[in-house]
């Protein structure tokens, strides 16, 4: 049965996206400390040049991130309020 994605689903899926992306362009193996945080940073920059490639402006799309995330971080703790 189909739910709502959660922030644990919405994190699984971007693990997901950063061992793939690491996959393919190789760096600190995700399984060392620094491994996740530089897979993720650099990750965030090849969408940026993507974004920028396509006439998209990449602050736009930091700013949109980041509220999407505040808002989903501010239901799930609203939602863990009312269970």
């Amino acid at each position: 049965m189909f739910h709502d994605p959660n922030n644990d689903d919405r994190a699984v899926w971007a693990f997901r996206a950063v061992m793939r992306f690491r996959e393919v362009c190789q760096g600190t193996p995700l399984d060392e400390p620094e491994g996740i945080e530089e897979a993720i940073g650099d990750l965030i920059a090849d969408l940026l040049h993507l974004a920028r490639q396509n006439d998209i402006d990449p602050s736009l799309l930091l700013n949109r991130g980041w509220l999407h995330f505040e808002a989903e971080e501010a239901e799930a703790k609203e939602a863990a309020q009312c269970a």
